[in-house]
């Protein structure tokens, strides 16, 4: 069950994004502005989707067990993730070295 809910609780982040971009609550309005790319062709980060948070649940993980579990259910969704929408930022680290190389550019 903690793999299944993992899986889907990943996401949080798109809905955080969105909050902090519309500073609106509505959920329906924040899954309709990434299923339908309302975004446009911005490339976007989120941070439960990088290599640095499943680093950290993996150690974590080691010391707590279920959190291994939800990481094998994050694991499952970028599995997902990958076939369905190609994500391409996947390092926090990486893309704040960029950013700091290129601060004009606008979350590309």
């Amino acid at each position: 069950m903690i793999i299944l809910m993992s899986s889907v609780l990943v996401d949080v982040d798109h809905y955080l994004y969105y909050f902090f971009k519309s500073k609106s609550f509505n959920l329906k309005k924040s899954f309709n502005y990434f299923y339908k790319g309302e975004f446009g062709e911005k490339k976007l980060l989120f941070v439960f989707h990088t290599v640095e948070f499943w680093v950290i649940l993996l150690i974590a993980g080691l010391y707590l067990h279920v959190l291994f579990y939800f990481l094998i259910g994050v694991m499952f969704h970028m599995f997902l993730d990958l076939f369905n929408i190609k994500p391409k930022k996947l390092s926090l680290v990486h893309h704040l070295i960029k950013k700091h190389k290129n601060p004009e550019e606008d979350e590309q």
